[in-house]
């Protein structure tokens, strides 16, 4: 029996290498999404964005409003010369906003109505631009909350000194207007260092927490600790329709029904396939995560042995839905179609594709959730064996499940 499932996977791997190219695209592709991605976001463990910033304003704050945009680590600015330059761009999609500080501006914040910043959207992503938008509200913060005191400061002042402190005193209108200076610098310097203090140190702050049942977290995964999985997967994936399409081509073209002629079961022959083709699913990922380690510094684990075993997971899980889909379809080409969307559809809700983009409760469905959730406790909290057997008890079950539906409703002739 193990010398004709052996000899049975030796066959479909000569078969497969037949076609080298398509190895080498499952190998690379991955790689190169994880690249763009890494050099987008600049493999920050809190992703960046970019945006242009213009600055008409000639007085203190505009200056002072982009030396804040440049001091965020969330924002990537770029500064151009004019407001028309940035509408250009920005409407030929190169960035999703820019701020523009408009003439006037300093003068603009010690007037009741207050200044206002002007920002240029991409009319095509507008509703991610308000994610830039929120962004560069917090990089503000110090500087609204600095104007809105000096406003405040002059106001308070001003209305003091029509009061009967000053008057009642005999006070001439040159004191008057010295001693609502003397008040307001003092009283604006003292409230900004208030409150500057507490933002650097707010009385009230949030501490965050890791749950009892994860205390052996060490940080949150970085977005490389997403991507590197989250895309292997994406595209081992794939590989579904190459599984699916083997079975029915050798059924359409009678081989399954000469081998059944000789003293070989059914189960031999698809566990030759599973053997088959979870080794080049294995050899994929390992490529891809050892040539992650090498150009991007990904950091493993401390558990070979836990790595071993996901990989093994995630190959079962593969073949066996690609034996659920031979047994599903009537052609290749059917299971070319269906393979493809379904694995872009598993990919986008479980957040393969990014970290951000999920659905929740339905990606518990997939098996991209449970392997990604897998290969972070692995890296990210440094856990073992013992630690990945629930993802990889799971993974185990559903490639369990797809076989089990597969092998009941494959025909062999």
């Amino acid at each position: 029996m193990l010398k004709q499932v052996f000899s049975l996977m030796r066959k479909e791997l000569r078969v497969f290498f037949q076609r080298p190219a398509e190895f080498v695209v499952l190998l690379l592709t991955p790689l190169a999404f994880i690249l763009i991605f890494n050099l987008v976001f600049g493999g920050d463990d809190v992703p960046t964005v970019s945006l242009y910033a213009v600055n008409e304003d000639t007085g203190a704050r505009g200056a002072e409003i982009i030396d804040r945009l440049r001091l965020s680590e969330n924002l990537d600015v770029e500064v151009l010369p004019a407001r028309a330059e940035a509408d250009r761009r920005v409407g030929n999609g190169e960035r999703m906003v820019a701020l523009v500080v408009p003439p006037g501006f300093t003068d603009a914040t010690q007037t009741p109505a207050g200044g206002q910043l002007l920002f240029i959207v991409d009319p095509a992503r507008s509703e991610q631009a308000a994610m830039v938008t929120g962004l560069v509200n917090t990089a503000l913060a110090p500087v609204i909350a600095d104007a809105e005191v000096t406003r405040n400061v002059r106001d308070g002042v001003a209305c003091m000194a029509g009061s009967e402190m000053f008057i009642g005193a005999g006070a001439t209108t040159t004191t008057t207007d010295v001693l609502q200076s003397f008040l307001i610098a003092g009283l604006t310097g003292l409230m900004r260092e208030q409150v500057q203090a507490a933002i650097i140190n707010p009385q009230i702050s949030v501490a965050a927490q890791p749950a009892s049942a994860s205390s052996s977290l060490t940080r949150p995964p970085t977005l490389l600790e997403y991507l590197t999985p989250g895309y292997s997967l994406f595209f081992a994936f794939f590989l579904v329709s190459t599984i699916a399409g083997s079975i029915l081509t050798e059924r359409s073209q009678g081989t399954f029904r000469r081998l059944l002629s000789l003293p070989t079961s059914r189960g031999a022959i698809l566990l030759g396939k599973m053997l088959a083709y979870g080794l080049v699913i294995a050899a994929q990922l390992v490529f891809v995560f050892a040539a992650s380690a090498v150009l991007f510094r990904l950091q493993l684990g401390q558990s070979p042995a836990a790595l071993a075993l996901m990989l093994a997971a995630i190959a079962s899980a593969v073949v066996g839905m690609g034996i659920m889909m031979a047994s599903l379809v009537r052609s290749e080409g059917q299971a070319g179609g269906f393979a493809a969307l379904l694995t872009i559809l598993m990919a986008a809700v479980s957040g393969a594709l990014f970290p951000g983009i999920r659905v929740p409760i339905v990606e518990y469905a997939t098996p991209h959730y449970w392997a990604i959730r897998g290969f972070q406790d692995i890296v990210a909290r440094g856990q073992g064996v013992v630690d990945v057997l629930p993802e990889a008890g799971v993974l185990f079950g559903l490639a369990a499940a797809f076989f089990l539906i597969g092998a009941r409703r494959l025909r062999f002739e």
